[in-house]
């Protein structure tokens, strides 16, 4: 496929600059000072590189024409030397071939640099076509009902149990899971959204369907381009970060050039995190983007929510892994060893296994230790220390540092959390921020603090446990950086008064996932029940719900004791059918003690669950019409 004329204009001006021996920004700057006294045209390095890769054909015949000149007269005085000359050098020619250029359809040719960017990528993730595990999905069924939507799953199943014995009413069933790679690459137009929970495997997905999109531009260069855009480091506009990205993979793309192929739609625009969005303003430019260039996307966050900027996006919730493919995860990673792997699996354990992040680290631990961790934050403090033995042996760290490097971590996990008082955690941190940080830390530990702040975060980065991006650190996954701040909190929690813990911490949606992780991680019952207290009295009961869900038996207990304690509530609930009726449905006074004691997952919450259930579910209930 050829371009014509808007070919050889490009490459014509490309053989131009070259004669001239002039730089981008050089022309451009002795072009300005050529400029005719009231023009107010201008020329500038971008343009004229978006001129030079085809994208863009000059608007203003009069600063082309300049800069024709300004290259020419150069070019004139390198070929009296030797260079080249002859047709470069007549200004009428690039006048008609500047006509010829603008009347010539501009085609649907990539841009030159695609095949050495596609190139770039298909190196860069050639690791997954070998250990992608596929991954299941589905895409979530709608309530009939906003009063419907509030069910419990206990009273969902006896509804939809109920709406089976009606033989008038049409079945409704869950939509059959499917495998999300699949669907996401068949995916020739609209949007989507893919969501689940951290560590389920999304990211990596997003990188497999750029991959697979890759491998089919190899046969069809008319279709987008894939660009994964890490949200995470969305500081400016949408097109400076995709043009970040490219310059990752060594191609210098201006901004100009990518808005243009953002308005043609020849991007396959792939949103990473978009619960990662760094600040207000990064959200608000996000959305902008998607309003002007409705550009086709595939979006991820932890809930539809997070997705919801993407108009008309169908929502698919990555499921857990099946226990079939978790064994074959399990065998590709530890041989004849899976079978005793999945033999000292506890129940806390099997249900961590669905998480393709975890049970990576779950392998990992068992391939070292020969045994398993009993919750997530065990599982994290144990993989911590499992990579940092196998780096002592691969990698050499000073000992002073490595002495301090942990702590280094949860100093600046805890600071990027806080970050500075906002109701978002920072998932990045500025590298002199970070220097600062970490040396407050240990000025009163050592004499040479910031030098020792400044070789800890250097080892850090050589050792892949902090990544810097555009003078920006980051933890390799979100899962670790709450993980480390959960370690300093424990550090911290015996200073904090009650109130400060609560103003601070427990009443910060941000802290809530550390939180969780510190209760497992701490052996003290009473610290577990300090949180689990305050989080009931002063905070929320769902909260102290959930923090008791992570601690060890007492703490289990406490929360079933204090869910019991709570005032009861009585409801009723109407659920309309397609046939125009409705289930007038007596809710009684249990209902929020039902859901609270699902979220302890505790044995002791049994006999409440049994008899709230004895009491609530409708033997005979009123179908109204």
């Amino acid at each position: 496929m050829t371009r014509g004329a808007r070919a050889e204009f490009s490459d014509r001006l490309g053989a131009l600059l070259d004669a001239s021996g002039l730089q981008q920004q050089q022309a451009a700057a002795r072009t300005m000072r050529r400029r005719p006294r009231g023009a107010s045209w201008a020329v500038t390095g971008r343009q004229i590189s978006a001129w030079k890769n085809g994208s863009h054909l000059p608007a203003v015949d009069d600063a082309f024409l300049m800069l024709v000149r300004v290259l020419t007269e150069q070019a004139r005085g390198r070929a009296a030397s030797g260079h080249a000359g002859g047709e470069l050098l007549d200004e009428a020619g690039w006048t008609r071939l500047l006509r010829r250029a603008r009347t010539a359809p501009p085609g649907s040719a990539a841009p030159a640099w695609a095949d050495a960017y596609l190139r770039s990528l298909r190196e860069e993730l050639a690791p997954l076509r070998r250990a992608f595990v596929p991954l299941q999905a589905t895409v979530p069924r709608p309530a009939r009902s906003e009063r419907e939507a509030e069910l419990l799953p206990t009273e969902r199943e006896v509804l939809e149990s109920f709406r089976s014995s009606r033989s008038d009413l049409a079945p409704d069933l869950e939509p059959a899971p499917f495998d999300a790679l699949q669907r996401l690459s068949g995916l020739r137009q609209g949007n989507a959204a893919l969501v689940g929970g951290p560590g389920a495997g999304k990211s990596t997905l997003l990188e497999r369907v750029a991959l697979a999109q890759a491998d089919r531009w190899a046969e069809d260069s008319t279709l987008p381009l894939p660009v994964v855009l890490p949200l995470r480091h969305l500081g400016g506009s949408v097109p400076d970060l995709a043009a970040a990205v490219f310059l990752r993979h060594r191609c210098t793309v201006p901004e100009a050039e990518v808005r243009e192929l953002f308005a043609a739609r020849r991007l396959l625009v792939l949103l990473d995190g978009m619960n990662e969005l760094p600040s207000a303003a990064a959200r608000k430019a996000l959305a902008a983007f998607l309003d002007t260039y409705r550009p086709q996307v595939v979006g991820t966050g932890r809930d539809p929510l997070d997705c919801a900027p993407i108009k008309g996006a169908q929502v698919l919730r990555v499921l857990p892994m099946s226990r079939r493919s978790a064994e074959q995860f399990t065998r590709s990673r530890l041989g004849g060893r899976s079978a005793s792997f999945w033999a000292a699996a506890s129940e806390r354990t099997a249900g961590m296994s669905g998480i393709p992040l975890l049970l990576m680290m779950l392998c990992t631990i068992y391939r070292e230790r020969d045994e398993l961790p009993a919750n997530l934050g065990l599982a994290l403090r144990w993989f911590d220390q499992v990579y940092e033995r196998r780096l002592k042996a691969e990698v050499y760290v000073d000992d002073s540092v490595r002495l301090w490097w942990s702590q280094a971590l949860a100093v600046l996990a805890h600071e990027m959390t806080a970050n500075g008082g906002s109701l978002d955690a920072s998932l990045t941190v500025a590298a002199d921020s970070a220097l600062r940080a970490v040396t407050g830390h240990l000025a009163e530990r050592s004499l040479h603090a910031a030098d020792l702040a400044a070789r800890c975060l250097e080892a850090l980065r050589r050792c892949h446990l902090l990544t810097e991006v555009s003078g920006r650190l980051q933890f390799p996954h979100q899962v670790l950086q709450d993980y480390y701040a959960a370690e300093h909190l424990l550090r911290i929690l015996p200073a904090l008064d009650d109130d400060t813990l609560c103003a601070s911490y427990l009443n910060q949606l941000k802290w809530t996932e550390s939180l969780i992780l510190a209760m497992g991680l701490t052996g003290d019952p009473a610290t577990q029940a300090r949180l689990v207290r305050l989080a009931f009295a002063r905070i929320d009961p769902v909260v102290g719900a959930r923090l008791g869900a992570a601690g060890g038996d007492a703490a289990q207990r406490l929360a079933v004791e204090l869910v019991a304690a709570l005032p009861a509530e009585r409801r009723r609930a109407t659920v309309p059918f397609s046939d125009g009726s409705w289930l007038d449905w007596p809710m009684g006074p249990y209902r929020r003690q039902l859901e609270l004691m699902t979220l302890t997952r505790s044995d002791h919450a049994v006999p409440h669950l049994l008899a709230s259930l004895l009491t609530e579910c409708p033997k005979e209930p009123r179908i109204a019409r």
